[in-house]
């Protein structure tokens, strides 16, 4: 199976980012985020916060009409997780992934302002995604997964004047493991910090 080499990626996402940058720049946003990534299948009887596959993630977002209180949004980003799911908080390793794999989203949404002042925006957005497993890493092959999956997303953020927080929830709609007769389907959490401008 091909890898898409991550350079590549950005390279591209750079591109359109720029272009809609520029066909945006009266009624829109960009946000730069990263932050940490959980990802499990639905419906194990283990919750994601005590037992799941960890990772880290980064992206790019734009807010297309702003200016309003309900706009689209759309997005792409960059993930590489453990294949291995890990006990947390005692053995996660977020950013020392050995066996793993990357993961490239594409995101396309609606979100709304549930408050909004001068320099405080409480947001609530919800979405479609598509999942692409670009690459594997160490003893991780492709045929343990399938490569491409859809998902639902549904997210909340605070704007803190240029800054960003966000909690994002992703149930897949598609399977994602290979090797299992039930629970294929994955569920995807996020965790990230990032500027807006």
């Amino acid at each position: 199976m091909r890898t898409i080499p991550i350079e590549a990626f950005l390279i591209f996402a750079l591109i359109g980012v720029g272009s809609l940058v520029t066909l945006t720049a009266q009624s829109g946003g960009v946000v730069l985020s990263g932050g940490l990534v959980w990802a499990d299948v639905l419906d194990d009887q283990q919750g994601i916060l005590n037992r799941s596959q960890a990772g880290y993630t980064a992206g790019i977002e734009m807010r297309l009409g702003a200016d309003d209180h309900l706009y689209f949004k759309v997005g792409t980003s960059f993930s590489r997780l453990h294949f291995l799911s890990q006990d947390h908080p005692e053995s996660t390793q977020f950013f020392a992934v050995q066996d793993g794999y990357d993961v490239l989203k594409a995101m396309a949404g609606l979100e709304t302002r549930l408050i909004s002042t001068n320099r405080i925006n409480w947001r609530l957005s919800g979405g479609l995604t598509f999942n692409y497993v670009s690459n594997v890493l160490g003893n991780v092959r492709f045929a343990y997964m399938n490569t491409a999956f859809f998902g639902l997303r549904g997210s909340t953020g605070i704007d803190l004047s240029f800054i960003t927080l966000d909690l994002g929830l992703e149930p897949g709609l598609s399977d994602f493991l290979e090797d299992r007769s039930d629970a294929k389907k994955p569920f995807i959490m996020t965790l990230t910090a990032g500027v807006h401008f």
